[in-house]
C-alpha cells in the first residue's frame, strides 16, 4: 500500500476518534504531533536545480527538457536564463576545483547562455538526477541532447545540501 493512503487511512482513523471523543480542541496539537511522526513515511517534497546547458540550449532544446521534467511529476517552480561570465562559472564549478575536467567544463558554461530551473516534487533530487542518465544510458535527458560527455545538456544537484546552495546561487531571494 502507498504511504500516501496509510497516511490518509490513519488520519481518517484518528479523526473518527477525535469525533468520538469530542475533544477536537483539546486534541488538536496531538494530532500535529501525531503526523509529524507519520510523515517520514511520505514521499519527501524537495527542491533541486538544474541547468540546461549551452549545447542544448544552442540546439534549442529547452522545451524539450522541460516537457521531460513536468511528464515526469516534477513542478517547475523557477526559471532564469543566464550566461555565465568565467568567473561566475568558476564559481559555481568551484567544488570540482581539483579534477582534470574543472577548466573544460568552465570554459563551456561560460560559452553560451544557459537556463537555470528550479524543479519541485516528491524526491526531486534522486528523480531529476534519473532523468539525466548518463551520455551513454539510452531515453536519458544527455544521451538523447548532449553533443558529448562532457558538454552533456544538463547539470542536476547531487545532495540536499548542493541543491540548497546551487539555487540559492542562481535564485537568491528564494
Amino acid at each position: 500500500m502507498a504511504a500516501a493512503t496509510i497516511l490518509a487511512a490513519v488520519i481518517n482513523l484518528y479523526l473518527e476518534v477525535i469525533r468520538w471523543l469530542e475533544l477536537k480542541r483539546n486534541h488538536m496539537r496531538t494530532f500535529l504531533v501525531f503526523l509529524l511522526f507519520l510523515f517520514p513515511l511520505a514521499a519527501e517534497v524537495e527542491k533541486t536545480l538544474s541547468i540546461i546547458k549551452p549545447d542544448a540550449v544552442k540546439a534549442h532544446h529547452i522545451g524539450d527538457i522541460l516537457s521531460i521534467y513536468e511528464k515526469n511529476g516534477l513542478e517547475i517552480v523557477h526559471l532564469r536564463m543566464v550566461h555565465l561570465s568565467p568567473k561566475e562559472s568558476a564559481a559555481f564549478y568551484e567544488v570540482h576545483k581539483d579534477k582534470g575536467f574543472y577548466q573544460e567544463l568552465v570554459d563551456f558554461m561560460a560559452s553560451g547562455p544557459s537556463v537555470a530551473v528550479v524543479l519541485k516534487g516528491e524526491n526531486a533530487i534522486a528523480k531529476t538526477r534519473e532523468l539525466m542518465g548518463a551520455k551513454d544510458k539510452p531515453g536519458s535527458i544527455r544521451a538523447l541532447y548532449g553533443t558529448s560527455v562532457g558538454e552533456n545538456a544538463v547539470h542536476g544537484s547531487d545532495s540536499k545540501e548542493n541543491a540548497v546552495n546551487e539555487i540559492l546561487f542562481f535564485f537568491p531571494a528564494t
